[in-house]
C-alpha cells in the first residue's frame, strides 16, 4: 500500500472531523462580510443622526460574534481532532511496519533516527495539518469571497488593492520552498540529538568507566548549537514572511488611500459607511492572503518531515512476515545444506553443513568473528542465506510461516534483554505464566533461591536492563524466561558467559536431559564439553566436527584454541593464588 493510499484513507476516515472544522473556519471568515456591513451601517446611522437604529445593529452584531464564535470553536476543535487521529495512525503503522520488519533494516539504521522519525516527524506533520488545511483550503476560499464583495462595492478601489497580489504569491512561493528545505535539515539534527541522547543514556556505565563525561557534554552541546541554528533558520523564514506580505499589503492600502484622496479631490462622493465596508474586508483579504503564506510554509513544514516518514516506509516495505505452510512440532532434524551468508559484499559463511537432531547439544566454537552468531541467526530466520537452505524437519525454513517457527525457538544472548519492570513481568513477558511454572524454571536455573529471599519475591523491580541484577543473574533470569516458552530449539548465544564454570556446568546439566535441542554458541571451550557434538568454525567454514575428546585427539585448530585456554586460565589460578 502506497503512502498516498494510507493518507486518503485516513482523510477518508476523519472526513467529518474536517469538514466540520472546515465549515467553521469558513463560516466565521465569510461572516466577517456581515461584520463590515454592520460596521458601515451603523457609521451611516451614527453620521445621519439615526441613533434608534445603532442599538439594533449593535444587537446584530453579537448575534454575529456569538455565531463567529461558534465557527471558530469547531474549526479549533474538529480540525485538531483529525490531525491528532491521523498522527495516532501514523505511529501505529510505523511502529507495526518496524516491529516487522527484517533485521538488516536496524543494521544500517540508528535507533535514535527511527525513533526521531516515529515521534518528532509525526508530531511535525500532527501539528501541521490543522494550520495546512484551514489556511490552505478556507483562506483561499475567504479571499476570493471577499475580493469579489470589494468589487461589487466599487471596482476601482478593488483593482488598486490587487496591485499587490504578484509580490505575495512571489514571496509564498520562494518561503514555502525554502523552508521545506529547512524543515528536512531540522528533522536531520533533531534525529542526531536524539541517537547522542540515547546512545548516552543507554551506555552510562561504559561512559562513567572511560572518563567521558566531559567528551559527551560537549558533542551534546554542540549537537544542540546546530539543530538550534537549523531551527532558528525557519523561525527567522516565518518571522520575515509574515511582516514582508503584511508590507505588500500596507503598500496596496497606501494605494488605495491615495486613489480615495484624489477622488475625493475630484470631487467625487464617497459613501463613509461603504468606505468603512471596504477597509474591514480589505484588511480581512490580507489577513487570509497572509494566512495563505503561512500554511504555505506549514504544508512545506509537514512535506519535509513526511518524505522522511515516505523514506521509512519505502525501507521497512518487505516484511518478513512471508505466508507459508504452518511448521508441526519439531520432531527430527535440523540442518543446514551448503549454506552461505554475506552482509551486503562481505562473507560471512560458505558452505555451512551440519546437522541437529532432536534432543542433541550441539556446541559451535571459533576463533571471534568467523561467524557462530551468524549462524545461529538463520535457524529462526532472522536473515536468509544467499545459498543454501536450512532445514527444519525436511522443510525449508523459508517456504514456512516464520510465526510458526520462532514460537519453537527460543534465544538468549550474552546480554539479554530485560525492562525496568518486575521479575514476574519480566518472566511472563511477552504471555502470562503461573507463579507454580515460574518457581519451576528459576529452579531449573538455580535462581528460585535468590528470587525467594528477596523482600518482593517475584514482585521485586530490577531496573532498567536489569541494572540491580548480576550480569550471571541477568542471564539466569533471561534462560528461565527462555524456559517458559517450553521450546523445541533453544540457542544459548554466549548466555552463560557470565556464570563461573561450576554454575554453568550446572545449569547445562539440567537443561540437556533430552526436554530440549540444544545450540550453545561458547568462547568458553569449558561450556562445549557437555556437547554432544562440537562445530569449530574457522574464517566462515567448518574446519573441524565432533565430540571433545575426538577433537582433542585430532590435534586441530580446536585442540589449540583449548590449549591456550587452558594455560590462560592456569596462569591467571596462579596469579590469583
Amino acid at each position: 500500500m502506497k503512502p498516498l493510499s494510507w493518507l486518503s484513507s485516513w482523510l477518508f476516515k476523519y472526513k467529518w472531523y474536517i469538514l466540520l472544522g472546515l465549515v467553521g473556519s469558513l463560516g466565521a471568515g465569510v461572516l466577517v462580510r456581515a461584520v463590515a456591513y454592520l460596521s458601515g451601517d451603523a457609521i451611516n446611522s451614527i453620521a445621519g443622526k439615526n441613533l434608534q437604529n445603532v442599538p439594533w445593529i449593535c444587537l446584530q452584531g453579537l448575534v454575529v460574534y456569538l455565531v463567529i464564535g461558534i465557527c471558530q470553536y469547531f474549526s479549533a476543535y474538529f480540525l485538531p481532532r483529525a490531525s491528532n487521529g491521523m498522527g495516532m495512525e501514523m505511529r501505529r503503522l510505523l511502529f507495526s511496519r518496524l516491529i516487522n520488519s527484517p533485521l538488516t533494516l536496524f543494521a544500517h539504521r540508528r535507533v535514535g533516527d527511527l525513533m526521531s522519525r516515529v515521534i518528532v516527524d509525526v508530531k511535525v506533520i500532527e501539528d501541521s495539518i490543522p494550520s495546512a488545511i484551514e489556511k490552505l483550503v478556507a483562506s483561499p476560499i475567504i479571499a476570493f469571497f471577499l475580493t469579489v464583495g470589494l468589487f461589487l462595492l466599487n471596482w476601482r478601489l478593488a483593482l488598486f488593492s490587487v496591485l499587490t497580489f504578484p509580490l505575495m504569491a512571489f514571496l509564498i512561493d520562494k518561503a514555502g520552498k525554502k523552508m521545506k528545505r529547512i524543515q528536512i535539515e531540522i528533522q536531520r539534527r533533531l534525529a542526531e540529538l536524539n541517537t547522542a541522547l540515547e546512545n548516552s543514556l543507554a551506555f552510562i556505565k561504559e561512559i562513567k568507566v572511560l572518563c567521558a563525561e566531559s567528551f559527551e557534554n560537549q558533542r551534546f552541546i554542540e549537537l544542540t548549537a546546530r539543530t538550534f541554528g537549523s531551527i532558528m533558520r525557519g523561525v527567522r523564514l516565518r518571522a520575515l514572511l509574515s511582516p514582508s506580505i503584511q508590507f505588500a499589503g500596507a503598500v496596496g492600502v497606501i494605494a488605495l488611500i491615495l486613489f480615495a484622496t484624489w477622488q475625493i479631490a475630484r470631487g467625487a462622493n464617497f459613501d463613509i459607511g461603504k468606505l468603512t465596508q471596504f477597509v474591514i474586508l480589505l484588511s480581512t483579504v490580507y489577513q487570509n492572503v497572509r494566512g495563505l503564506g503561512e500554511g504555505v510554509v506549514v504544508f512545506q513544514q509537514a512535506l519535509g518531515a513526511g518524505s522522511r516518514l515516505i523514506e521509512l516506509l519505502e525501507l521497512s516495505s518487505v516484511s518478513e512476515r512471508k505466508e507459508g505452510e504452518k511448521l508441526t512440532p519439531f520432531a527430527k532434524e535440523l540442518s543446514f545444506e551448503n549454506v552461505s551468508f554475506a552482509y551486503d559484499e562481505t562473507r560471512v559463511l560458505e558452505g555451512i553443513n551440519l546437522s541437529l537432531r532432536k534432543g542433541e547439544i550441539i556446541a559451535i566454537v571459533g576463533p571471534s568473528g568467523v561467524g557462530k552468531t551468524t549462524l545461529v541467526d538463520l535457524v529462526p530466520r532472522f536473515y536468509d542465506p544467499i545459498e543454501g537452505r536450512v532445514i527444519f524437519d525436511g522443510r525449508d525454513i523459508r517456504e514456512a510461516d516464520v510465526l510458526s517457527l520462532r514460537q519453537q525457538v527460543a534465544i538468549v544472548s550474552q546480554e539479554p534483554f530485560l525492562f525496568a519492570g518486575t521479575i514476574r513481568e519480566n518472566l511472563s513477558y511477552p504471555e502470562e505464566v503461573s507463579e507454580e511454572e515460574m518457581k519451576e524454571a528459576l529452579e531449573e536455573v538455580a535462581l528460585w533461591d535468590f528470587i525467594a529471599s528477596l523482600p518482593r519475591g517475584l514482585d521485586t523491580v530490577i531496573g532498567e536492563r536489569g541494572v540491580t541484577l548480576s550480569a550471571g543473574q541477568r542471564q539466569k533470569l533471561a534462560i528461565a524466561r527462555a524456559l517458559l516458552r517450553k521450546p523445541a530449539i533453544l540457542i544459548l548465544d554466549e548466555a552463560t558467559a557470565n556464570l563461573d564454570s561450576s554454575a554453568e556446568q550446572h545449569l547445562l546439566r539440567h537443561i540437556s536431559q533430552g526436554r530440549y535441542t540444544v545450540i550453545l554458541v561458547a568462547h568458553r571451550l569449558s561450556t562445549a564439553r557437555i556437547a554432544d557434538k562440537i562445530i569449530v568454525l574457522n574464517e566462515g567454514r567448518v574446519a573441524e566436527e565432533g565430540t571433545h575428546e575426538e577433537l582433542l585427539k585430532k590435534g586441530g585448530l580446536y585442540a589449540t584454541l583449548y590449549k591456550m585456554q587452558m594455560g590462560s586460565d592456569e596462569g591467571t589460578h596462579r596469579e590469583n593464588t
